[in-house]
């Protein structure tokens, strides 16, 4: 997530910078007794701030009534702050059913190794009541490290589409984004619920009310899924809330409401898949004592349709429009066009091709890494032909030729020159045996307008998982990608590509 970015609930600011996520997770079940998780997770930003986790859960069925739930979690964390060292945990829980509708459990954490960390003990009982009229009962209660925790939610379906709940929430030591508990937090309240007026109308709501110590946070958030046939339907959703402050210094203060308002509208016939949705969004108040107020404007638009076959033409458009008074905030607009044409042939496919135009109009302009600054604004036109050529069953041939007609600009400041440029690629795929690939390609990069050429070569090692995905790890010994509208010549090194295939 780039310095700036922004939605409804989670704003990157200059204080972190760009910030880096990465998870891995695997669910397996060998069998109906016995399923183990692992998982691992990593956060790491531009300050230097670190927080990365690793674990694993199984779970064994020791009866029909009872199952016994075991983990462990190793945290390494650094905030540059208070928080800096690492803990292992390990924790138990029983499952045990009393009736048909009746479910109890217990549970226990324990930090096993604690360095620089504090405590993340933890033990409680809860237990779920199914009542025959739809309604279920859920409820927690819990102490700790970090304090007492509570939770009660009270859930009902009318298997007619109609569901309704309500209930309360305290969560022990929790934080919210860019606020500091001052006070007693004394939870969260939540009620909402879906109704089906027919078979084309859903309706939803949700209310919440927020009192993390001196803050109080309201929002209430209302929609409907529209769906007259088979192959039409649109979503509505408005989302109003509001941040009350009761800071008594003017210049700490974060008083602001917040309006969006979100339209999608789908179509999908067995040749042609239609999608597109139109947000806004408006903030409007006091961030830290200075005035606030950031419009913003989205849409969003795909398009599929199969000419036969062998052929299918695809289609998108994103843009965004952001005026602000807040400088936190980025303050420009983005329009990115894509038109493309994508050849297999279903009885042979050792020919692929994707031909591709790309308009793309960034007045954001493009972020540069490890600096707070705005990069190269643009206005690019962009042809592109990439192709492949299965040899025989080890050997695959490709190659890539792409133009760009542009103008850009180095930063806000900078008059529009113009800036064309070509891409050529060659490489060849060899794959080996228990599913993995060798990759080696060799490409060229020339700007008309500045006379500059470079040829670099790139190298990777992929493997498949299944028919429809394959993972790769490479190095690319070059500045430059095979994007055309990526200004930023910083693309030397490591790289992890992931690629889905249909």
């Amino acid at each position: 997530r780039s310095e700036g970015f922004s939605s409804l609930d989670y704003q990157v600011l200059a204080a972190t910078g760009d910030e880096t996520l990465w998870g891995l997770y695997a669910d397996v079940a060998p069998s109906d007794a016995f399923r183990y998780t692992v998982y691992a997770d990593s956060y790491e930003n531009d300050a230097g701030e670190v927080d990365r986790t690793i674990g694993a859960e199984a779970a064994i069925v020791l009866s029909e009534r009872a199952i016994l739930s075991l983990g462990i979690e190793h945290n390494d964390l650094d905030d540059n702050a208070s928080e800096i060292g690492t803990r292992t945990d390990i924790a138990a829980r029983l499952d045990y059913a009393l009736t048909d509708s009746v479910e109890v459990y217990a549970f226990g954490q324990n930090s096993i190794a604690v360095d620089g960390l504090d405590r993340n003990d933890r033990y409680g009982v809860g237990g779920v009541y199914v009542m025959e009229n739809g309604w279920s009962l859920a409820g927690e209660i819990s102490d700790g490290s970090d304090g007492q925790g509570a939770r009660i939610v009270a859930e009902r379906d009318d298997g007619a589409g109609n569901t309704t709940y309500l209930g309360y929430e305290l969560d022990a030591g929790r934080e919210i984004n860019g606020a500091t508990l001052v006070g007693r937090d004394r939870g969260r309240y939540i009620m909402g619920g879906t109704r089906t007026v027919n078979d084309e109308v859903t309706m939803f709501g949700e209310n919440s009310y927020d009192a993390f110590g001196r803050y109080r946070s309201f929002s209430s958030a209302y929609g409907l899924t529209y769906t007259p046939s088979d192959i039409w339907s649109s979503t509505v959703a408005f989302e109003l809330g509001s941040v009350d402050d009761e800071n008594v210094d003017p210049s700490q203060r974060n008083d602001f409401d917040r309006t969006a308002v979100s339209f999608g509208l789908r179509r999908e016939t067995e040749d042609l898949t239609l999608s597109g949705r139109l947000e806004y969004r408006l903030d409007e108040g006091l961030r830290s004592g200075s005035q606030l107020k950031t419009e913003t404007f989205i849409v969003a638009a795909n398009a599929n349709y199969i000419i036969n076959p062998d052929a299918r033409l695809v289609f998108s458009l994103n843009a965004a429009d952001t005026q602000t008074v807040d400088s936190s905030e980025l303050d420009g607009e983005y329009g990115e066009f894509t038109l493309g044409y994508a050849y297999r042939p279903t009885e042979n496919d050792r020919l692929n091709v994707l031909a591709r135009y790309r308009y793309l109009h960034d007045m954001y302009g493009q972020r540069i890494d490890d600096t707070d600054v705005d990069g190269p604004r643009q206005r690019s036109h962009v042809i592109s032909v990439d192709a492949s050529y299965d040899l025989n069953e080890n050997w695959t041939l490709g190659g890539k030729f792409g133009y760009r007609n542009s103008e850009t600009a180095a930063d806000e400041a900078s008059a529009f020159v113009q800036n064309d440029a070509v891409l050529t690629a060659v490489s060849l795929r060899y794959h080996l045996v228990h599913n993995w690939d060798m990759l080696l390609e060799l490409r060229n990069f020339q700007t008309i307008q500045a006379g500059t050429s470079e040829t670099a070569a790139l190298t990777a090692a992929y493997r498949h998982f299944g028919n429809n995905l394959k993972v790769g790890v490479g190095y690319n010994f070059g500045s430059f990608s095979d994007d055309l509208t990526d200004m930023v010549y910083d693309d030397e090194g490591v790289f992890l590509n992931i690629i889905a295939k249909y």
